[in-house]
């Protein structure tokens, strides 16, 4: 739609109020939809993590409780003996020295028997995961602003007369006097993706976004996943995950209201990174101590991608917000598919994944000073309102 005939919405639709219950009820029911996101995002948690497991002695086998106790073979891990995963003494053996009644430790030196992969399978501890069942229900109402920008003005004030109604304000016969229905004059303009990347300006910030919400997406996703790596129990661990996101969309809305846009982003990334990277700095048996800064780091990084949602927002014009969001997004999605082999890195060097992600949120943090300043400004509505880029 064209700049010069797009009306200034704020005014037009100033007879509804600031935060009525309509308001409220949209802003409600937008924060329910998002809850059983959690569910099947970070299932993965659970469903990804591999239980405790052995292999399989028959239950056929004809052999002494001695004897199967010490059937399954022993590993070093990490310096700490544990049962193998992957092999156990060869049973034809077990059997024939407990036919003859030796003892275990005894009579034969356990350590010293052949051993052979697990030929019958393995057993698993199913003491700990269990399943559950989310449903969602959701009636959100499409945006008025939108469908405005999509010259779909009768939809956009029935919406605007409804929330007037449920506000107990009255709407004016004529919302937008000034704008007749741009599918009826032919003037509707459509957009794509490629806007995104028509002019300097528009492709500069559309990068930075794009990388700003690929490392945030990585690092979130990966302290997530990476939950049932850390020492202790692991619904604990995963039970503090979720809550230090808590306070952390709290923190994320307080400076949301109080700061400047890059300055929330910025501070929220580079704190998250920072805490990062002291971890490798941690004693190995100062477990809490390292699992505090992985929660710190994920309190950062939560409140990060709270704040780059908005912010996102903020920058780009209606005509173009949702494919801008979609783009963001898509490119966010890319950062979450690479979250899980950042995890597989600890198999290498434990820390190594929180100093990729550290450094990762650092870089972030500082590029993202890059983008405009959208606090006070008016959405933009056509693309020639967009803010410059910084620099």
């Amino acid at each position: 739609m064209n700049a010069m005939n797009f009306p200034n919405y704020d005014d037009s639709t100033a007879f509804l109020g600031d935060w009525g219950p309509f308001q409220k009820t949209v802003f409600a029911l937008l924060c329910l939809s998002i809850i059983p996101n959690a569910f099947t995002g970070l299932s993965m948690v659970f469903i990804g993590d591999t239980p405790a497991h052995r292999c399989v002695i028959p239950a056929d086998l004809n052999i002494t409780a001695e004897w199967r106790n010490v059937s399954v073979a022993i590993d070093e891990h990490d310096g700490e003996a544990r049962v193998s995963r992957c092999s156990r003494h060869r049973v034809d053996i077990i059997k024939r020295y407990s036919d003859i009644g030796l003892i275990p430790w005894v009579h034969v030196n356990v350590s010293a028997i052949p051993q052979e992969n697990c030929l019958d399978g393995w057993e698993y501890d199913r003491r700990t995961y269990i399943s559950t069942i989310v449903s969602e229900v959701t009636y959100i109402p499409e945006s008025p602003r939108w469908l405005l920008s999509q010259g779909r003005v009768e939809e956009a004030e029935e919406i605007l007369r409804k929330a007037a109604k449920m506000n107990g304000v009255k709407a004016p016969d004529i919302i937008f006097p000034q704008l007749q229905s741009a599918e009826k004059t032919g003037m509707l303009q459509t957009y794509s993706l490629c806007d995104l990347v028509k002019s300097t300006n528009i492709r500069c910030i559309t990068l930075l976004l794009c990388l700003v919400w690929s490392s945030v997406s990585i690092g979130y996703c990966a302290l997530s996943l990476n939950t049932s790596n850390l020492h202790g129990n692991i619904y604990l661990n995963c039970f503090l995950s979720a809550v230090v996101e808590v306070p952390a969309l709290i923190l994320a809305w307080l400076m949301f209201r109080c700061w400047s846009r890059r300055l929330c982003l910025s501070t929220t990334l580079s704190f998250g990174g920072l805490v990062l990277l002291f971890i490798h700095l941690i004693p190995q048996n100062m477990n809490s101590v390292a699992i505090s800064l992985v929660l710190l780091g994920k309190f950062g990084l939560s409140a990060a991608f709270a704040i780059v949602y908005p912010a996102t927002a903020e920058l780009y014009p209606t005509v173009l917000r949702n494919t801008a969001l979609g783009a963001c997004s898509m490119a966010s999605r890319v950062g979450s598919i690479s979250a899980p082999y950042f995890v597989y890195l600890g198999g290498y060097y434990k820390s190594l994944p929180y100093i990729l992600i550290g450094s990762l949120s650092v870089f972030s943090g500082l590029l993202s000073l890059l983008l405009p300043e959208s606090l006070g400004m008016p959405l933009p509505e056509a693309i020639s309102h967009m803010q410059k880029i910084s620099g």
